[in-house]
C-alpha cells in the first residue's frame, strides 16, 4: 500500500486538508495510537506491516517515536541480531551495558547498541577519523576495501583514548555485523513519522481508512 495514497485518500473522504496531520498540529504522544503499535496491530502501516515487525512492536512495547524509528532500523539483516537486546534493555530484562564508557552519549538512546548509521559516524568524530563520514559509507556502501582502509586508523584514534586491544576489535566485529545492511535515522525517523500518521487516521477514522486501503 502506497503510504501518500492511503493518507490523502482517507484524507478527502474525512473532508480534510494537510493540516490536519502536520507534525507540528498532531499530538504525537495519543496513548491510543501508541496502544495499537504497542500491541502490534498495523495491519496496512507502511513498514510495519510484517510479522516479524508486529512481534517486535508488541514485545518491546513501542510507545515513542524514538522506538518506532529504532524499530524500522533494526528489522534490517545487519542489525536483526541485536532485536532481542534491544526489547530487553528497553523492558528493564537486561542491564544497558557499553562496550567503552565513550560510547555511552553515542549510543545512550538506543540502550547501547548501534542502530543508526549516524552513530557510526560518531564514533568515526570519537576515534579522530580524517572523514568520519567514510566509516558509514564504507559499511552502507559494503566497501570491504574501504573498511580495510579503515579499520586500522579507528582502532589506533580508539586506543590513544585508553581502549584496550580487546574492546577495539570487539567494536570493529560488531560494525562488520552492522555493514550486512544497515539504516540511518534520518529515513526510519520519517518512516516512523509517516506511520505514526497513519496509524491516526487508521485509529480516528477507521472506515475510510480502511476503504483507502482497499482503493490503494
Amino acid at each position: 500500500v502506497c503510504s501518500s495514497d492511503l493518507i490523502y485518500d482517507t484524507l478527502e473522504m474525512i473532508g480534510k486538508d494537510y493540516n490536519y496531520i502536520a507534525p507540528h498540529m498532531l499530538n504525537m504522544n495519543d496513548s491510543k495510537v501508541w496502544g495499537e503499535f504497542a500491541q502490534g496491530n498495523t495491519d496496512c502501516i507502511f513498514q510495519f506491516e510484517s510479522t516479524g515487525m508486529k512481534h517486535m512492536l508488541k514485545d518491546m512495547k513501542c510507545n515513542s517515536m524514538e522506538n518506532l524509528s529504532a524499530a524500522n532500523a533494526l528489522y534490517r539483516p545487519g542489525s536483526k541480531n541485536y532485536i532481542p537486546n534491544y526489547v530487553n534493555r528497553k523492558n528493564g530484562v537486561e542491564r544497558i551495558e557499553y562496550l567503552h564508557q565513550d560510547l555511552e552519549s553515542i549510543l545512550k538512546n538506543s540502550y547501547g547498541i548501534i542502530v543508526f548509521q549516524e552513530q557510526l559516524i560518531e564514533i568515526g568524530r570519537l576515534a579522530g577519523l580524517r572523514n568520519p563520514d567514510e566509516l558509514r559509507k564504507a559499511t552502507a556502501k559494503k566497501k570491504a576495501d574501504l573498511m580495510a582502509k579503515i579499520e586500522p586508523e579507528l582502532k589506533a584514534g580508539l586506543m590513544k583514548r585508553g581502549w584496550t586491544q580487546e574492546q577495539v576489535d570487539e567494536l570493529w566485529t560488531t560494525i562488520l555485523q552492522f555493514a550486512k545492511y544497515s539504516f540511518n535515522k534520518s529515513h526510519s525517523s520519517a518512516y516512523g513519522l509517516t506511520a505514526y500518521i497513519t496509524m491516526y487516521l487508521k485509529v480516528y477514522h477507521t472506515n475510510e481508512f480502511f476503504t483507502a486501503c482497499i482503493n490503494s
